[in-house]
């Protein structure tokens, strides 16, 4: 839930059904995981779960909110990436980073929409003050260089868990069009 303040600072009108599903997502595995938390003390407990009484497939599972979740991430993490490497031109990031991403997830109509969403993303500076905590806090002197360096550690940490999601996945057979056999 810590990156959906992202979303607001890209613009929050054009991001707000990227939001939506994402908070969906998590929300579908927070009620899953209310269901039993002693068994459910991790995402892959209730994935596994759902292997065991082959229900992956079943409507609203936690294994589709993961992967819809673990999709998204992925996109956040090539658009910090692309954003990080030094390009400050966040039409260009996102782009790059959705085609590298969810683009093969979707369909014409939500490619047509997030080809709009593009176009109401801010210049570069103004994203980087909205990320912000205070507009004190974006005056610093510091402050851009600190916020490179956090992002680094973010990504870095953002790929520790993605790989982590992404081997369960592989090694159960859960992405589709990714099979082993």
């Amino acid at each position: 839930q810590a990156v959906l303040p992202v979303f607001d600072s890209l613009s929050a009108t054009a991001f707000a059904p990227v939001k939506m599903d994402i908070q969906g997502n998590i929300n579908k595995l927070r009620a899953k995981y209310d269901t039993d938390r002693s068994q459910f003390s991790n995402l892959f407990g209730m994935v596994q779960q759902e292997l065991d009484h082959n229900t992956t497939t079943a409507r609203n599972s936690a294994t589709d909110a993961l992967l819809w979740l673990k999709r998204a991430l992925e996109f956040i993490h090539a658009f910090l990436c692309e954003v990080h490497s030094g390009k400050h031109t966040l039409v260009e990031c996102a782009s790059t980073a959705y085609g590298k991403t969810l683009k093969c997830h979707h369909g014409w109509v939500v490619r047509s929409v997030f080809s709009v969403a593009l176009r109401a993303l801010p210049d570069f500076e103004t994203f980087v003050m909205g990320l912000a905590p205070t507009p004190q806090d974006a005056q610093h002197p510091d402050y851009k260089h600190q916020l490179f360096v956090d992002c680094g550690e973010y990504i870095e940490a953002l790929k520790s868990v993605l790989d982590s999601v992404n081997d369960f996945y592989v090694q159960h057979d859960l992405e589709p069009g990714n099979s082993r056999t």
